[in-house]
């Protein structure tokens, strides 16, 4: 299986794509997460801004991790990268989440060092402050301020929309609606998900 799960920031892509690599043992590609990690100073400098990376070196990363089974995690996000990428995907999974629900679940997240999302009301962790998967502590990303989040907002309306409609006329996209219950949200994803499985 070769998915893609991508949404606006804060529309859940973390938590659907950690319960599908647990369930059905996928590799889990979080280019987030690698560019946000990275010690080189352009790339930590655009990441903090809040703006794409170079889509040549996001694909290269990506590709060189990707195999068989896997789930990407936010990407594609741009039509560059999908025009750069090699790998087929299967399915793409599109989780759909106003601006206004984006801004009102960002107040609340909290994330570990390994990039596992949880949200202190939405979905809390089994104990407070510490991550159910690994026993890291749980903080607050940087990049979740007001300012920042209508900046990535801006930033995927305007180049995530042609992606969207890209894997629709490809007949692989399948829309989820990412204002329900954590469990809701999943159960339609698997429901997407099925001819594959």
């Amino acid at each position: 299986m070769k998915l893609s799960i991508i949404g606006p920031p804060g529309s859940g892509k973390g938590t659907v794509t950690e319960r599908l690599v647990k369930e059905f043992s996928l590799q889990h590609i979080y280019p987030g997460k690698m560019l946000r990690d990275s010690r080189d100073p352009e790339i930590k400098k655009q990441v903090d801004a809040g703006v794409l990376v170079d889509n040549a070196l996001v694909v290269k990363l990506v590709e060189k991790k990707a195999t068989t089974n896997f789930v990407l995690d936010g990407f594609p996000r741009s039509m560059g990268q999908v025009e750069l990428m090699s790998i087929s995907l299967d399915k793409v999974i599109y989780i759909h989440v106003t601006d206004k629900e984006v801004m009102n679940r960002f107040l609340g997240r909290r994330v570990c060092s390994k990039g596992h999302t949880f949200h202190v009301t939405l979905l809390p962790p089994k104990k407070k402050g510490i991550c159910d998967y690994d026993s890291l502590p749980l903080t607050k990303r940087k990049d979740d301020t007001k300012k920042g989040i209508m900046k990535r907002l801006e930033v995927f309306h305007k180049e995530c929309s042609r992606v969207i409609k890209y894997y629709k006329k490809e007949g692989i996209l399948c829309r989820v609606n990412g204002e329900q219950s954590p469990e809701k949200v999943y159960a339609e994803v698997k429901k997407c998900l099925s001819v594959h499985l």
